[in-house]
């Protein structure tokens, strides 16, 4: 069993390092196979590690014994861009977000503790050229061949309490590191006017790191209901630093620069609650609120706050399999207005269907598979000279956790 657990960390964490790439919105809406499968609901129904570890670090404290898991979650986005001159369809392909989680328990001890390796969030994009449906316009012509890549890794060593038979208080410091690319790197320029545009190149960047903590609480009623809350604070990020080569507008050559953009990754606030009265089976719900204000150039884009909305329910159908279904609903946090601004992050997604299960290959490992489906929305607005155009993204999810129990 002590070489199982050793084979575990080894896989899971060279996937967390070897997959740099993400692709569906800013955050992730689930993490891993089963908290997915569940419409990401886990503030007050703690399944699996990387759910608890990720959404409420005191529901590590309820899971029935110590375990171990990894997930890979492969992402495909569908995007479009329409302007009046046709349209271009982005050719992202897949990418992958992984998860990692461990808890420890210890029957005679009130303690619990964990760590979690979690893709918080990112997205991507890539457009042939978007020359082609520009019209007369050049601030849709300078954006070329349009590519963005964003990544969040989150680290949070947890460890939660069991202040009493039903209330317990988790805590964890948090280590992000994120790395954005984008070429060209247009949002760090508010075009104006009709004239000629030069963006640089912003692809020649590294991970940059920051960090902050989270909290929750967890309390089993032992009559069916449980609640829980939880506060991820902002991560506070180093500035995002990108080795540049500057043109004026006329195509002069004006030398080497360092542009530097200054984002918080949002803070969130989550309440959860869940219920068991029915036999062999969990219904939970999740409302979560994302607070995009004070997060420096995030101003750049448009966000405003937003909230979201988790479904989820499971049904054990025997001792070896389980099936779970989640609903996603939430706020779309970019304004129209702010369209062109967003092509390289059209996080404009607002209703998401999860469907997934469980089986228990032994007694003491257990893989789930989960599919989820984005469903499609549009955002239509305008370039800086007026010309209308909107983008639409629609996404397919296939993830795949492996878990062992110890």
């Amino acid at each position: 069993m002590r070489r199982n657990a050793i084979l575990f960390i080894v896989i899971g964490l060279s996937l967390l390092l070897s997959t740099p790439s993400f692709g569906q919105g800013i955050f992730m809406r689930g993490v891993g196979a089963i908290n997915e499968s569940f419409g990401g609901t886990a503030v007050g129904a703690p399944l699996d590690s990387m759910g608890a570890l990720t959404w409420n670090p005191a529901t590590i404290s309820a899971l029935p014994q110590s375990e171990m898991g990894f997930s890979a979650a492969m992402i495909l986005p569908n995007m479009k861009v329409n302007t009046p001159y046709g349209e271009v369809n982005g050719q992202p392909g897949v990418a992958v977000a992984p998860n990692f989680g461990i808890v420890s328990k210890n029957p005679c001890s009130r303690w619990t503790f964990g760590l979690g390796l979690s893709t918080l969030g990112g997205a991507k994009a890539a457009y042939p050229s978007l020359k082609q449906i520009a019209g007369p316009d050049p601030t849709v012509s300078a954006l070329a061949t349009l590519n963005a890549d964003i990544m969040m890794l989150q680290f949070a060593p947890t460890a939660s309490y069991q202040l009493t038979e039903n209330l317990s208080f988790g805590f964890a410091p948090t280590l992000t590191m994120a790395q954005i690319l984008c070429d060209p790197l247009y949002i760090s320029i508010p075009p104006e006017g009709a004239g000629a545009l030069q963006f640089p190149s912003g692809t020649s960047s590294r991970y940059m790191f920051g960090g902050g903590f989270q909290f929750g609480l967890y309390y089993d009623t032992q009559c069916n209901w449980a609640f829980g809350f939880s506060y991820k604070s902002p991560q506070w990020m180093e500035p995002f630093r990108f080795q540049t080569e500057e043109y004026a507008a006329d195509g002069t050559y004006l030398g080497p620069n360092v542009r530097k953009l200054h984002i918080t990754v949002p803070q969130i606030i989550s309440f959860g609650t869940s219920y068991r009265g029915f036999q062999n089976t969990l219904l939970a719900a999740d409302v979560r609120y994302y607070i995009y204000d004070g997060c420096g150039d995030v101003k750049l884009l448009g966000w405003h706050n937003m909230f979201s909305i988790h479904l989820g329910a499971q049904r054990i159908i025997n001792e070896r399999l389980t099936a779970r279904m989640g609903y996603v609903y939430n706020d779309n946090p970019i304004p129209d207005s702010y369209t062109y601004r967003n092509l390289a992050s059209p996080i404009c997604h607002q209703h998401m269907l999860y469907l997934g299960g469980s089986i228990k290959l032994t007694d003491q490992i257990e893989a789930t598979l989960c599919y989820g489906h984005t469903f499609r929305n549009t955002l239509h607005g305008e370039t800086p000279v007026g010309m209308p155009i909107s983008v639409s993204t629609a996404a397919d999810m296939l993830a795949l956790s492996m878990r062992v129990l110890f």
